[in-house]
This record gives structure tokens, C-alpha cells and sequence, in this order.
């Protein structure tokens, strides 16, 4: 392991996420911090909906907290224990759930024809967001904060520790299959391995606003049971060398 520098994340969990892909940091942000960030990424997303979509962005908010010790500390602990001392922080904003009634919580074209052709079938299933063995040799990691609260009922993140490894991204790869399908249903279950995606051996990662989520960008994970008003704010990619210090671009 690379020596890292100091910062909010304990040695125990930098060591979580070098070995899981994944380490929860609770209670991040006070109730009165989130009381103020949830109005502003809800005003800048009601400015997007009016043009039809439902991914949001307020960027200087997420600049403001990539610059917060909190987040930023993590990441540069995180990328220096993986070996990369020369990152670029994200600034895009992704709040994504759906208007309630809508068949889909995702504005992308795939998902939204899947929900109408097949509403049955449609849920976020397994699937890593950028997967291949190369990839996972890769320092990336991806933040992601809820808005809402999520549970084992509804809509709660569910990963495969240690899925972000090269041998693993070999073994697991049926699973990317299930990208964007409801593998709980029995028509799938070929690509989870016999069983219902639900049912597929994870650890499930319950939220509360305040929470952040660190997450190795080719970690499996899935979700079932959304809900309408599941949302969530995300920084996706803080990769790529460029400098030693922190330099903000939108990702889009």
C-alpha cells in the first residue's frame, strides 16, 4: 500500500475500501448542512425537469463540497492508497430518481424504452459502471450522497465486496448483462447465477442524508425496490492524472 496522507477517513477504512471496493462514511454532514444542500440541488434540479430531464446539476455546489475536507480528504486518501497521487474532482451533479408515476427513475433512452416495452422486467440490476479487468486495475472512484433515505425495502444500494478486483471482474461477468433489468424475476436468472438478483449474496448499503458513499467506479452493485423519490447526488468519476492538486471539471 502507497503511503496517504492525512485525512477524515480512519486507517481502518481506507483499508476497507482498498480490500471491499466500498466504505460508508455515516454521518458525514450534519442535518442542518443537509438542510441547506437539499433545497439547492432540488432548485437547480426543477430548473433541468422544466426542460424534460432528470438529471441535475448545481455546480458550484458540488465544486464547494469536492473542495470539503469531508469528500475531498477522502478521495485523496483513497487515490494515494491506490497508488495514484495525481487526480481530476468531478463537479457534475447527478440527482436521480423519478416524478411519481413515471415508469422510469433514469433519464437515459435504454431504460426509459425498457420500462415502457417491459415494466416488469425493469430495475437497476448488477451491474458494474465501468467493468472490465483492465478498468479495474485502475485508481477511480466514484461519491455518491443521498437525498433521501434508503432501505433494504426501498431502494438501497447493494454491493459485491471485493467485485472491483481484476479476478473478480473476470468471474462476474455474466452479470453486466442484468445492466438495467429486473433479475428478480425468473426470465433472467441465468445471468445471477441461478438465483433471483435480490437474492445474489451482497452486502446492502442503507442510507440517510448526511451519509457518503465512496465506491470503486468498477464495484458490482445493484439496486431493487426504487422508489419515486429515490434520489441521490454523485461526483462519478474523480480519475485521470492532471497535476498534484485539486482541478474541477464537469463531467458530462
Amino acid at each position: 500500500m502507497a503511503t496517504t496522507p492525512e485525512g477524515p477517513l480512519s486507517a481502518a477504512q481506507l483499508r476497507h475500501f482498498l480490500t471491499f471496493g466500498f466504505v460508508q462514511v455515516k454521518a458525514a454532514y450534519s442535518r442542518a448542512e443537509m438542510g441547506e444542500i437539499i433545497p439547492e440541488v432540488f432548485r437547480a434540479a426543477e430548473e433541468m425537469r422544466q426542460g424534460g430531464c432528470l438529471l441535475a446539476s448545481s455546480d458550484l455546489l458540488i465544486s464547494k463540497l469536492l473542495a470539503d475536507e469531508r469528500i475531498f480528504g477522502g478521495l485523496r486518501q483513497l487515490m494515494h492508497g491506490m497508488g495514484e497521487r495525481r487526480f481530476v474532482s468531478a463537479t457534475a451533479s447527478h440527482l436521480r430518481g423519478g416524478r411519481p408515476g413515471a415508469g422510469s427513475p433514469w433519464n437515459l433512452g435504454r431504460y426509459k424504452a425498457l420500462a415502457r416495452e417491459m415494466p416488469e422486467h425493469f430495475e437497476h440490476g448488477w451491474h458494474a459502471d465501468v467493468p472490465g479487468p483492465s478498468f479495474a486495475a485502475t485508481p477511480c472512484v466514484k461519491v455518491t450522497m443521498y437525498l433521501t433515505k434508503t432501505t433494504r425495502e426501498a431502494g438501497a444500494l447493494r454491493v459485491l465486496p471485493a467485485s472491483h478486483t481484476v479476478a473478480s471482474q473476470v468471474s462476474l461477468r455474466r452479470l453486466q448483462a442484468s445492466h438495467g433489468l429486473n433479475t428478480a424475476h425468473a426470465d433472467w436468472a441465468e445471468s445471477t447465477f441461478g438465483v433471483p438478483g435480490p437474492e445474489l449474496p451482497c452486502t446492502i448499503l442503507e442510507s440517510t442524508p448526511g451519509d457518503v458513499l465512496f465506491t470503486h467506479n468498477s464495484l458490482f452493485h445493484a439496486v431493487y425496490n426504487h422508489r419515486p423519490d429515490r434520489q441521490m447526488m454523485q461526483c462519478p468519476r474523480p480519475v485521470s492524472p492532471a497535476g498534484d492538486r485539486f482541478v474541477p471539471f464537469l463531467c458530462v
